[in-house]
């Protein structure tokens, strides 16, 4: 489904506010307009008025997430891309921009499975935007 452009830009104002809303001690993130900002990590959006312009986020998982055999690493960053053709209805594009990859991911359909030590930690879901980050147990 086609949207028009205000309806675009009310979308993008609502991900944004509910985005802010969500961030905390699990995660936490930030927005941007361009994928340059994001990258150098400059002019970021910081009210909800700019809101309607955030079409980029960066976002730190605060979650022990498996790195290689035996090796852990506490926050994992991945970058989430509104600017998608069909976007709401089409997922956005994501990066991970950890150094350090997670050592089990698997991605599908817009959303990252991290295996994590049999009772570790529950299972969780965050959600964010229109994905989401979940931790399972094997």
């Amino acid at each position: 489904m086609t949207i028009t452009p205000d309806e675009l830009r009310s979308r993008l104002q609502l991900d944004y506010r509910v985005a802010h809303d969500m961030f905390g001690s699990v995660f936490s993130g930030e927005a941007y307009r361009t994928a340059a900002d994001l990258e150098a990590r400059r002019n970021p959006i910081k009210s909800a008025d700019q809101g309607h312009l955030a079409t980029k986020y960066r976002v730190d998982f605060h979650v022990r997430t498996l790195i290689g055999p035996g090796q852990f690493s506490d926050v994992t960053t991945i970058a989430f891309d509104l600017d998608q053709p069909g976007y709401p209805d089409a997922e956005p594009g994501t990066q991970v921009l950890s150094k350090q990859i997670p050592y089990s991911p698997i991605l599908c359909s817009m959303r990252l499975y991290v295996l994590v030590r049999p009772g570790s930690m529950p299972k969780a879901l965050c959600c964010l935007v229109n994905s989401s980050f979940t931790l399972l147990s094997c």
